[in-house]
């Protein structure tokens, strides 16, 4: 178990999906993973998937939660007591209205005993996908249907 404290969004993603202050958009969070694979060098990551805005004009303004970013943190496994994160930006849908377009929902991941990152969320209108082959750096564009 984490005894650790950390924030799932780093300083340069926070003025784009943090919730400072109350009137922003802000983000809704998806589930945080562990990767427990045994033989690989990311044994011990912690991965956090979430929506935001997509800048930090539309998170003051109220815009639509129309980007899912996934959080990475590879301290975790040091055991500190404060453990950091770097946020990749995976998707964007197209901009809308204020509270309108594209808002991403439901986001959720995985992580496979090889180390690969898998992320799911719906746009309301069908389900999108997208992976990550090095411990979540990188990720796939999403097939667009």
């Amino acid at each position: 178990m984490v005894d650790g404290f950390g924030e799932a969004i780093d300083p340069q993603t926070f003025p784009a999906a943090g919730g400072v202050p109350a009137t922003n958009s802000a983000n809704v969070a998806g589930q945080i993973k562990v990767d427990r694979s045994s033989s690989c060098p990311s044994n011990g990551n912690l991965y956090q998937v979430f929506v935001a805005p997509d800048s930090v004009t539309e998170n003051l303004t109220g815009g639509a939660l129309r980007s899912a970013y996934v959080g990475v943190s590879t301290d975790v496994k040091m055991g500190l007591p404060v453990f950091t994160f770097t946020d990749h930006k995976i998707f964007a849908g197209p901009a809308g209205a204020q509270n309108q377009g594209a808002v991403q929902s439901f986001p959720a991941l995985a992580v496979d005993n090889f180390g690969f990152v898998y992320a799911v969320w719906s746009d309301n209108s069908k389900i999108l996908f997208s992976a990550s082959p090095d411990q979540g750096t990188t990720w796939t564009t999403p097939p667009r249907r």
